[in-house]
């Protein structure tokens, strides 16, 4: 992979956890797709979420500073602006948690 800057997307669910590298013109570099039934907590299904990302990079060779930023799919009630989930429907223990700010201390 050359050394040009990517953007990561997330998309989480109930039962699978899907994370991709994507070139800016759109094109899928990486992927990495977990199984997170099990995760009985946001603590535990953010967890998966960095080891499948660390996972990405470190296999790939990206430093983390040519990741620009990052696009999520979440399934439920959030508060883009503060960046807060209020609940997500069908993924397990989501409930009022400050997800912006826990992911920029990763």
């Amino acid at each position: 992979m050359k050394k040009e800057k990517v953007i990561l997307g997330i998309d989480m669910g109930g039962t699978r956890l899907k994370t991709a590298v994507v070139g800016l013109q759109g094109g899928i570099r990486c992927r990495d797709e977990r199984d997170v039934r099990n995760a009985s907590s946001w603590k535990q299904f953010l967890m998966a979420l960095v080891a499948s990302v660390e996972t990405l990079l470190d296999i790939h060779a990206i430093p983390k500073n040519r990741v620009l930023g990052l696009g999520m799919g979440l399934p439920g009630l959030i508060d883009f602006e503060k960046g807060f989930i209020h609940h997500l429907v069908n993924v397990r223990g989501w409930k009022n948690v400050p997800f912006a700010a826990l992911l920029k201390r990763r």
